[in-house]
């Protein structure tokens, strides 16, 4: 069967973002098809077997991804008009859901004050006084969503996640601060752009106090994070304890260029490789980068990575294809390229 979801996406990385909601659903769904119909407005279709577990599915990448505020997935697309109207899939009389919330938003702008009354009044009537369910405003357990779009109403299950727990995680506030490290949303970036699933493992081989690894534990993604300087490591470590996941992590003090590390399968690389004055590993920082590529790229499953500089030559030496390459301005006065290898 074919579901259509409907995808409000953030709009400050908006062609990244874009990617990350493709890779999401390459990773959940494996079938699926994306048109954008209008910033901030995307539009896909999704192949599923059961709209129970496919609306789980979409809780769990929701949650999982950077730039994803809301998404409507309707099983039986329908308008809103005189003959025909919501008609909500089976799975909602299960006993799991007992209360329900309306969202209207629309991306036209010309929806009157009377026309959104009317449709809350309809939807009322069906859930409330046909179906018995409450009213609940603050804490719904179903959000009944109607978005319009180009003339057209769309009316489905809405998925929300305003996204607000990033600012909670920006590094100035975790227990160890370095100046160096990525913001959640830009680690957050990297984890799914590299493709890893959730039973994957994720390696950062220049973790530094564990940026990248804290977003992964965050999300629900193992890891296993690498770092050069004792001091940076331990300061890693105690991060990845401030969050109490319950995801397996793990910290490993010492060069990641060496042999002691291997690439087994199913692992993924997400990381932001050093450069200029902090890099300690090497004099000669692109050779940083070609042992890097090297050990961990060519072997890895999926890579995203960030770097000052171009790398399509060195790429091309060892037999890698770019999926994707994003410039992205990093902080005030610094644009790197995301690199992102499959």
């Amino acid at each position: 069967m074919k579901a259509v979801i409907l995808t409000h996406l953030s709009q400050d990385y908006f062609p990244i973002y874009i990617e990350e909601l493709k890779t999401l659903l390459e990773i959940y769904f494996g079938r699926f098809e994306v048109d954008v119909i209008g910033k901030p407005l995307v539009k896909g279709f999704i192949y599923h077997s059961d709209p129970y577990q496919t609306y789980n599915i979409l809780k769990r990448m929701v949650f999982r991804s950077t730039c994803i505020k809301r998404c409507l997935v309707i099983f039986d697309e329908a308008n809103i008009d005189l003959t025909r109207f919501f008609d909500p899939p089976d799975f909602i009389f299960n006993g799991e859901f007992l209360t329900f919330a309306c969202h209207i938003h629309d991306y036209d702008g010309d929806l009157t004050r009377e026309e959104s009354k009317n449709i809350i009044d309809k939807i009322y009537n069906l859930m409330a006084l046909r179906y018995s369910f409450r009213l609940n405003l603050s804490n719904p357990d179903l959000i009944i969503g109607v978005y319009k779009k180009d003339g057209h109403y769309y009316i489905g299950l809405e998925i929300h996640d305003d996204k607000k727990g990033f600012e909670y995680r920006r590094p100035h506030k975790r227990p160890i601060f370095s100046p160096f490290s990525l913001d959640p949303k830009l680690s957050r970036l990297l984890i799914n752009l590299s493709g890893v699933p959730d039973e994957g493992i994720l390696i950062d081989p220049f973790c530094g106090v564990a940026g990248i690894p804290s977003e992964a534990a965050y999300i629900g993604i193992s890891s296993l994070c690498i770092e050069l300087k004792y001091r940076w490591a331990k300061g890693a470590y105690t991060n990845l304890k401030w969050l109490n996941s319950r995801k397996y992590w793990d910290v490993i003090c010492g060069n990641s260029l060496d042999k002691f590390i291997k690439i087994s399968e199913n692992i993924f690389v997400a990381t932001d490789p050093p450069y200029g004055r902090i890099t300690s590993i090497s004099s000669d920082v692109m050779k940083v980068y070609h042992e890097f590529i090297e050990k961990f790229v060519t072997e890895a499953k999926g890579s995203a990575f960030f770097s000052p500089f171009h790398l399509v030559d060195i790429l091309r030496t060892y037999g890698l294809s770019i999926y994707n390459l994003f410039s992205i301005k990093v902080h005030k006065n610094l644009v790197r390229h995301l690199y992102v290898i499959r």
